[in-house]
This record gives C-alpha cells, sequence and structure tokens, in this order.
C-alpha cells in the first residue's frame, strides 16, 4: 500500500462523509420546513439552508456518498474491469436522478409556484443539482 493509496482511502471516506452529512441535513432542513408549514396547498418554496444553495442538496449529497465509496473501496479493485464495475454506480446516480427524479419535480414545482416572480428568481439564481453559491442576478 504506497502514500497514494491512502490518500485516496482517506479523501473517499471525507468525500462519503461530507455527502452523508449534506444528503442527512437537506432531509431535515425539508423535514422541518413541511412540519413548519403542514398545509400543502399553501406552502412555499423551500429556499432556507442548503435549499439556499441548491434546488436539491440531498440528491448532491447521495451523490457525494457513491462517490466517496468508490474512492474508499479503491485499493481493492484488482482490474481495470473491478474499476469500471465500480464507477457505474458513481455515474448512475446522478444520471439517473437527473433524468428521473430531477425533472419530474422541477415540473410539479414549477407547475405550482409558476406564477410566482420570487420563485423563478430562485430558479434561475440556483444550482438544480450541484451545492454552489447563487449566481448573480442581472438586470
Amino acid at each position: 500500500i504506497t502514500a497514494m493509496h491512502m490518500y485516496i482511502y482517506r479523501l473517499g471516506w471525507m468525500i462519503f462523509f461530507v455527502g452523508l452529512v449534506m444528503e442527512s441535513i437537506a432531509d431535515k432542513q425539508k423535514l422541518a420546513f413541511q412540519r413548519r408549514y403542514p398545509n400543502r396547498e399553501n406552502r412555499p418554496f423551500i429556499q432556507d439552508g442548503l435549499w439556499s444553495l441548491s434546488r436539491h442538496p440531498n440528491y448532491c449529497g447521495e451523490s457525494l456518498v457513491h462517490l466517496g465509496l468508490y474512492f474508499s473501496s479503491f485499493m481493492a479493485y484488482e482490474t481495470t474491469q473491478h474499476h469500471l464495475i465500480a464507477l457505474v454506480g458513481v455515474f448512475f446516480s446522478p444520471i439517473f436522478l437527473m433524468q428521473t427524479s430531477l425533472p419530474w419535480i422541477e415540473h410539479l414545482t414549477d407547475k405550482k409556484y409558476g406564477e410566482s416572480e420570487k420563485y423563478w428568481d430562485y430558479k434561475l439564481s440556483t444550482s438544480a443539482y450541484l451545492t454552489l453559491p447563487r449566481r448573480p442576478k442581472f438586470i
């Protein structure tokens, strides 16, 4: 085992931990928000906490969990084929989420809040998937 292997191993567990914490915090914030506004019909859209940095921070966290697991088990892969098989999960998770769940949820949210200028400002300035600072609003 080389120093590089240990670095990749530790990096993997750090990525995993960050992803797990991000997903857990996002889910907890969403649950607290839903409890604060129990009436679904009159509930505003969430834009607090991690949700101010991403419209779906829980999905970003989940993908980081998969990426972290790949790197943390990097030393166990003996062949290129093992690496490629392990990478399926790393790429499948974000692609699946971005092609199935995310468009469906975005459609429902657009339908519910589409009349709100505040919602469109949030949507156009906030990343759908990655947890990033908001984009500046241009006049």
